[in-house]
């Protein structure tokens, strides 16, 4: 009879976050810092980073920082870029987005701060600083925008304050545009065409802050928007409203 060899089970599954737990905050802190880049590292399998995800989220849970390793020096802002500065890998974008929403309700990422710098933004357009959301439309996919809006994130603080910007779409032909405080779809149509998924992503959300403003009575918590098809949205600006029945996520935040 032929023996049948066992399969060896990943070590990234069989610990477990219980044993995470265990260790002090030191050892977790480490161990936070190794199992994040490896989301972002090329030739680590897709499974391998959806599997990390429980653990991560019971560091998270625990509020434990990311520390270089063999050093107690705090890393944890600096590592937070890499939501914003890498791609995310194909088949890990429901993880990712868990993540990231994750870090934001713990709040390793303030989602109104305008003092979010990327270490390899230029200034030449005033860039240099702004909230996360502000770099996610100006350099990132479109799941990551849509992570940021379902997370709460408010398009109304985009840009944090008056810039011009030099158009790289083509319906502008490459003109200077003066883009207000606060004017997030302009701002996001500068980097995109107007019908593109970035700033439909945007107008959705000040679409639904709009509508939960208007309907909130004083005392109750402000509600995450959540995105709408390009649809809704086209009907909406013709003047049919969009149905308000989908049940908004609170998030704590």
């Amino acid at each position: 009879m032929a023996r049948t060899t066992k399969p060896v089970v990943p070590h990234y599954l069989r610990v477990t976050s219980a044993q995470d737990a265990e260790h002090s905050e030191y050892v977790q802190a480490e161990t936070h810092h190794r199992m994040f880049y490896k989301l972002f590292k090329d030739g680590i399998p897709v499974d391998e980073v959806n599997g990390m995800v429980p653990r991560l989220l019971g560091m998270i849970d625990r509020r434990i920082p990311i520390h270089y390793p063999t050093t107690a020096r705090d890393h944890t802002s600096a590592s937070m870029q890499k939501f914003f500065l890498n791609e995310w890998k194909p088949g890990t974008e429901d993880a990712m987005s868990t993540l990231l929403k994750a870090y934001i309700k713990a709040g390793y990422i303030s989602l109104t701060a305008a003092e979010f710098e990327l270490s390899t933004t230029s200034d030449k357009q005033g860039m240099l600083a702004g909230t996360v959301l502000q770099h996610a439309i100006v350099r990132c996919a479109p799941v990551v925008v849509r992570t940021l809006c379902e997370a709460g994130s408010d398009p109304r603080l985009v840009p944090h304050k008056d810039v011009s910007i030099r158009s790289g779409t083509q319906h502008a032909m490459g003109a200077m545009l003066e883009i207000k405080k606060g004017d997030g779809i302009g701002f996001a149509e500068a980097y995109h065409e107007p019908g593109a998924e970035v700033p439909l992503l945007v107008r959705s959300a000040l679409m639904h802050l709009a509508i939960d403003e208007s309907s909130l009575k004083p005392g109750e918590v402000q509600l995450a928007p959540v995105p709408i098809s390009a649809e809704a949205i086209n009907a909406a600006a013709e003047g049919v409203l969009p149905s308000t029945t989908a049940a908004h996520r609170r998030l704590g935040l």
